[in-house]
C-alpha cells in the first residue's frame, strides 16, 4: 500500500494516494512514511488534519527535512510566512531534493510573487488582501540568487520555465542594482 501510494503521489494523483495511505494508516497509525505522506497530501490541500500527522512525524523523527518542509508550508498557510522563510532558509543550506524545493520557494517569496504559487495561491484565494504581505517580501537579489541555484541543479523541473522567464525579465534590474551598490561601496572607500 505504501509503495503504491508513493507512486500515485509522485505522479501527482493525490486522490488515489490518499486512499492508499488512509488504508495504510488504519493498519499502522505509527508508521513514519505513512504519516509523512498524509502530511504532504493534506498540506497541499490546506487541510488542517495535516497537523495530526505533523505532530506524529515530529514525535517519531525530530528535524527530518521533509517534515520541516511541510511544516513551513503549513506555517505559510497559517499566515506566518516569516517563520516559514526561516525554515526554508535552513533547508536551502543542504544539497538534496528538499533543499532545492526550499530554494524554489524562497525564490518565489523573494520575487514578491509568492502568492501566485503554492502554497500562497491557496492562502490568497480566501484572503485576497494577504497578497500585500507577499509583495512586501520582494528582494530581487535574493530571488535571483535562489532561482539561479535552483535552475543550475533542476533545469528540467516543471517549475524551470517560470524560473527562467523570471530570471530573464529581472536580470537587467539585478545587474544595475549590483553596479549601483558597487559604486556606493567604492565612494565610501575613497572618502
Amino acid at each position: 500500500l505504501i509503495s503504491l501510494g508513493k507512486a500515485y503521489l509522485k505522479n501527482g494523483n493525490n486522490g488515489f494516494a490518499l486512499v492508499m495511505f488512509n488504508l495504510a494508516y488504519e493498519m499502522n497509525p505509527d508508521n513514519f512514511d505513512v504519516n509523512l505522506a498524509m502530511l504532504e497530501i493534506l498540506a497541499q490541500g490546506a487541510d488542517y488534519r495535516a497537523n495530526l500527522h505533523l505532530a506524529k512525524c515530529e514525535s517519531m523523527v525530530r528535524g527530518d527535512p521533509r517534515v520541516e518542509f511541510w511544516k513551513a508550508v503549513f506555517l505559510e498557510l497559517d499566515e506566518y510566512p516569516a517563520k516559514a522563510m526561516q525554515i526554508y532558509s535552513l533547508l536551502a543550506l543542504y544539497e538534496d531534493e528538499i533543499a532545492y524545493r526550499a530554494k524554489l520557494r524562497l525564490g518565489q517569496l523573494y520575487s514578491g510573487k509568492g502568492h501566485e504559487s503554492f502554497p500562497g495561491d491557496l492562502l490568497v484565494r480566501e484572503r485576497p488582501r494577504f497578497s500585500r504581505v507577499y509583495r512586501a517580501m520582494a528582494n530581487q537579489e535574493f530571488a535571483y540568487s535562489y532561482f539561479q541555484d535552483y535552475l543550475a541543479k533542476m533545469p528540467d523541473a516543471p517549475a524551470a520555465p517560470t524560473v527562467k522567464s523570471w530570471i530573464y525579465e529581472n536580470e537587467e534590474g539585478v545587474r544595475r542594482s549590483r553596479e549601483f551598490e558597487a559604486l556606493i561601496q567604492s565612494q565610501l572607500k575613497t572618502n
